[in-house]
């Protein structure tokens, strides 16, 4: 593909032609200028514009006129290339890998580039330009995060032992303490907030831990295997819902009712926001919000509020209350010192 400089007012004509690819996707039958444009808010002029540049880039549309009416639809060939995508499906790739910048390096990362190009190559030129100029116009912003090109390694013997299901030893190191070795249950590897973690069974402590994957300095994988252990209703402990029970990474062991209350300046950035799936709100008539949550993780909480100052407060449970006004109280005599 060529190395184009994205230019502003151009990335927005390739999100609307790509808007407009994605209708014709959906539309077996096809659909005229007019209704194009009604639907999608644009003059048939210049739906016009964009189904030309769609054909000159490669695709294949077609028209044809039906009762008096021209109609488009994307032909036969669309799906033509060796793999069964449609071409918004493959932009939508192309955009999703980027969200994977934090992982450069590793084998994640560098398997989902390969794929990547194995498939744009197998596009006309014309084709692959037009997806990569639309790449270009759709890029995330990534937090900063850690560097894993050292711990290429750790994330491969943890994620072959965590399909194989077998125990390993891992030397896990932390902010300068030395901890010992443990043989640890390896789950499932996740992402959160530009670091990556590893769910599992420590047999250290004898319960279900995160760890940092930047902290796990070796790993050995044992001829053992492991069984999941039992949750909290007896089925098989399920990683998708001890990581969605926590506010952050961290997972306490329990969850707990937590009730907050944000000044009526932070009541909108707050509702229009999903913090955690069990969030629930309030609004009062002052125009302060409370928010519910039955949750894990006090201390993601505590790190969350704390920036809001005096626009957020915590109602319930007292102990995180009383923990918050501790830590106020001393960022206090800092600077009174």
């Amino acid at each position: 593909m060529k190395n184009k400089k994205a230019d502003p007012e151009r990335g927005k004509q390739f999100v609307r032609q790509w808007t407009v690819l994605r209708q014709l996707e959906a539309l077996k039958y096809g659909i005229t200028a007019e209704e194009l444009g009604s639907e999608l808010g644009y003059s048939k002029r210049t739906i016009y514009r964009d189904l030309q540049v769609l054909k000159d880039a490669g695709f294949p549309l077609e028209n044809e006129k039906i009762e008096g009416r021209i109609k488009w639809r994307l032909g036969m060939g669309y799906k033509t290339f060796n793999v069964p995508l449609t071409y918004t499906e493959l932009m939508a790739l192309c955009f999703s890998k980027n969200l994977l910048a934090a992982l450069d390096g590793t084998l994640l990362k560098t398997g989902v580039d390969s794929a990547m190009e194995k498939i744009t190559n197998s596009l006309p030129e014309e084709t692959a330009d037009f997806v990569f100029e639309t790449e270009q116009t759709l890029v995330p912003k990534i937090n900063p995060c850690r560097n894993y090109k050292g711990s290429v390694d750790v994330m491969d013997n943890l994620l072959n032992a965590a399909r194989r299901k077998n125990k390993c030893r891992i030397t896990y190191r932390a902010e300068g303490h030395k901890r010992p070795d443990d043989k640890f249950h390896p789950y499932a590897l996740t992402y959160h907030n530009g670091q990556m973690y590893c769910v599992g069974f420590s047999e250290l402590r004898n319960a279900v831990r995160t760890f940092s994957l930047h902290h796990i300095k070796k790993v050995n994988e044992l001829g053992e295997k492991f069984a999941m252990e039992k949750g909290r209703d007896g089925a098989d402990f399920n990683v998708n819902e001890y990581l969605d029970e926590s506010f952050g990474i961290w997972h306490e062991g329990t969850v707990e009712d937590v009730a907050l209350r944000f000044s009526k300046e932070y009541a909108g950035w707050i509702q229009e926001r999903a913090w955690h799936p069990t969030q629930k709100f309030r609004n009062l008539p002052n125009g302060e919000l409370e928010m519910t949550m039955h949750v894990s993780g006090m201390n993601d909480i505590i790190r969350w509020l704390l920036p809001m100052g005096d626009n957020a407060r915590v109602l319930k449970p007292k102990k995180l209350a009383d923990e918050i006004v501790g830590i106020s109280k001393n960022i206090v005599k800092s600077y009174e010192r």
